[in-house]
């Protein structure tokens, strides 16, 4: 049993924790009452601003400590509560992150990573075990540094790359001839050059040149599979004020029509009616007219702030987070600028944590709250000491 220890009632506390969505999550958990009446009195603790105030939820292990602060964590999440959650090593806060995770993806859509934007985990990747394709680069800040750097990159980001698939889809006679009067130039080009070398007649190996159903298919495919990337990353790491839900309806429409396209690709690109004026090529006008028309409904730009463009994308992530994860000692690395002012602060396996590496977490910026997980039973806080003889 989870047993939590709080000053005397706030005024401020007597209102509602927050809304349905929260009391669902609650009731969903299949939580006791002891676990129940530590959330909800963490939840109402958000609401007070004219005082600050520390919770210590305390349990031995087995009570459930963890599965109650992922869900804690959660209704924070639902309630846009920034908030930053600390713990003493790189294995806690990678175990107490899953732990959201899992409740996450548990109760989202079919894009269900949409909103995993409003989440950030910061710290080492090697120390934390992060390895490719683990779920935890959904939310690793450097992984998504990357990701949205590309994605608004001037040159080749999002928008360069719808727009290169829609101008192919409008004019793939037109692509398809000058691919191939460049082919023929590189192949005459090359001859004139081995003449001149050799002083012979000898002609160099003809460059092969795809058919139109070989290059409609291998263009599209490499455009089209690198817009679907792009559409999950925008859903993924961009934090929800940011893209709509509708956008991300659009987008997974979108998804099906260059599906649709690449099946119908796949069908016919190497059968010999595949070309203009034949059967198949009217058909494929007909799935890539309604495939345009699916993605000029997307958009072209996101109204993200000024810090993309000024490559501070690491300023971006923090201060549009709701949920930041680091390591207590990490807590160091968010100041004022590039965190913003925090809510909240949680730290779990508490009474593992040294007194100098609580100082940078309880210095937040704008930090009133603070909520203690543990049990002081649990290993100690671990020091190292060199003795020198």
């Amino acid at each position: 049993m989870l047993m939590f220890q709080t000053t005397e009632q706030c005024v401020c506390e007597s209102g509602a924790h927050g809304s349905d969505r929260v009391t669902n999550i609650i009731r969903s958990a299949k939580l006791n009452s002891s676990q129940e009446a530590a959330i909800l009195s963490c939840l109402k603790i958000r609401n007070c601003n004219h005082k600050h105030s520390v919770k210590l939820i305390w349990g031995p292990p087995g009570t459930g400590k963890t599965k109650t602060v992922a869900t804690l964590l959660f209704c924070l999440l639902k309630l846009s509560c920034k908030t930053v959650v600390c713990a003493p090593t790189n294995t806690a806060i990678v175990e107490v992150t899953s732990r959201l995770l899992s409740l996450f993806k548990t109760s989202s859509s079919e894009h269900s990573t949409y909103g995993l934007g409003n989440i950030v985990l910061s710290g080492n990747q090697a120390r934390m075990g992060i390895k490719e394709n683990d779920v935890l680069l959904d939310v690793f800040l450097d992984e998504r540094i990357g990701i949205l750097t590309s994605l608004f990159s001037p040159t080749s980001g999002w928008k360069q790359r719808l727009e290169s698939l829609i101008d192919f889809l409008e004019n793939t006679e037109a692509k398809y001839e000058h691919y191939v009067h460049l082919l023929k130039e590189v192949e005459r080009m090359s001859e004139e050059a081995e003449k001149k070398k050799k002083g012979a007649d000898k002609k160099p190996k003809a460059i092969k040149i795809l058919t139109f159903g070989e290059f409609v298919k291998k263009t599209f495919d490499g455009f089209s599979e690198e817009l679907e990337k792009g559409m999950v990353d925008l859903w993924t790491h961009l934090p929800k004020s940011f893209i709509t839900s509708e956008n991300v309806k659009s987008m997974v429409t979108a998804r099906k029509a260059l599906q649709r396209v690449r099946y119908f690709l796949k069908e016919n690109f190497s059968r010999d009616d595949f070309k203009k004026g034949s059967l198949k090529f009217d058909c494929f006008n007909g799935v890539s007219a309604y495939c345009l028309q699916i993605l000029r409904l997307l958009p072209e730009r996101f109204e993200v702030s000024d810090m993309l463009e000024n490559n501070d994308t690491k300023t971006f992530c923090l201060q549009n987070a709701d949920i930041i994860f680091c390591t207590a000692s990490g807590a160091a690395d968010m100041n004022p600028i590039r965190t913003g002012s925090v809510d909240l602060l949680v730290v779990d396996e508490a009474a593992q944590l040294k007194e100098c590496e609580s100082v940078a977490a309880l210095q937040l910026s704008g930090l009133r709250h603070a909520v203690l997980i543990g049990d002081e039973l649990q290993l100690p806080a671990m020091v190292h000491n060199e003795v020198v003889s």
